[in-house]
């Protein structure tokens, strides 16, 4: 009985050690998203959706560098005009490894910008169906009045199935409680450094 009660317990440890881990390596942000699709002829159409990106930081040993797997999310709608009269539900949903500088690289940042670089394979959801293809995106990072925001430029190269070449734009505001805690950790760290 009591053996089985201490490997409980060890199991219940190294379960708190690892959500405590895991809580410290991941990030969210949540906005809004285009995805414009260029016609040869020189038009273009859009599609228009809520944008949720989670991102788990694989390194994560510097305050302001880190390599993260990311998946920035967008679901939602185009609205059929005179280049491609369809209306349909739309969906992107890339997978990514991102290296990220600055400002929300880590949950522990010290700048006040920063910005990410990364490419992973997609899928994307059309009226045509599925397509799918290789993913390149740049993000930049910033202190926006008293929250942090990112905005995010993604290309899809559509190249199995059906679908696409887009280009995405984002907007989205980062989340985390620990943002107040450390803006005035930060305004201290400044405060301190010697010049």
């Amino acid at each position: 009985m009591f053996r089985s009660l201490s490997i409980l317990l060890l199991l219940l440890l190294c379960a708190q050690a690892v959500q405590g881990q895991f809580s410290k390596r991941l990030r969210h942000a949540v906005g809004a998203a285009a995805h414009i699709i260029p016609f040869g002829s020189g038009g273009a159409s859009a599609g228009f959706g809520a944008y949720y990106e989670p991102q788990f930081n694989i390194l994560n040993r510097y305050t302001d560098f880190s390599i993260a797997a990311s998946m920035p999310l967008t679901l939602g709608a185009h609205i059929g005009n005179s280049y491609l009269p369809n209306t349909f539900f739309f969906g992107h949903v890339p997978v990514m490894m991102e290296a990220n500088i600055g400002h929300f690289a880590t949950r522990r940042f010290y700048n006040d910008i920063g910005m990410g670089a990364g490419a992973g394979y997609a899928m994307q959801i059309t009226d045509k169906g599925v397509g799918g293809g290789p993913v390149f995106s740049v993000a930049a990072r910033a202190w926006a009045a008293v929250t942090s925001i990112t905005v995010r430029y993604i290309f899809h190269l559509n190249l199995q199935g059906s679908g696409y070449d887009t280009h995405g734009v984002a907007l989205a505001i980062n989340l985390g409680s620990f943002f107040k805690k450390l803006r005035a950790d930060n305004a201290l760290e400044k405060w301190q450094r010697p010049r």
